[in-house]
């Protein structure tokens, strides 16, 4: 029995909102990283939400990574934010997923995206902060 998914049901459809991932190194980043890999290779269906770092490869993945414009954050490279509400593209590429559950791992701009997109669609949320 597989304790993700122990009745096989439909794609997991998961949205893990974080404001760093890899490349950028940290453990928040590795979390995340671990989080949606282990939950794709369960469950499937995963999206990581996190605002695009310069030249990052998100297509290696398993799991489908959704970025949103970033700026660099001063005097702290190589990390990055910005607000996903201001990027038309990637709002309509989100707005065509119906998610199951969201996860905010901070309570910053990824998590207010996270916070919005589950009252919206009337779905639960998690929320932790390291």
């Amino acid at each position: 029995m597989d304790l993700f998914n122990p009745l096989n049901l439909q794609p997991a459809n998961v949205g893990l909102f974080c404001d760093c991932f890899p490349p950028v190194m940290d453990g928040v980043s590795v979390c995340m990283y671990n989080y949606a890999y282990w939950i794709q290779k369960k469950a499937g269906s995963v999206y990581v939400i996190t605002p695009n770092v310069p030249g990052a490869d998100y297509a290696k993945h398993e799991f489908k990574v959704l970025d949103y414009f970033s700026v660099p954050v001063p005097m702290r490279p190589p990390y990055v934010t910005g607000i996903a509400e201001l990027d038309p593209v990637f709002l309509k590429k989100i707005s065509s997923i119906r998610f199951r559950i969201v996860h905010a791992h901070c309570p910053f701009a990824s998590g207010q995206a996270a916070r919005r997109i589950a009252k919206r669609q009337g779905i639960p949320q998690v929320e932790t902060f390291h």
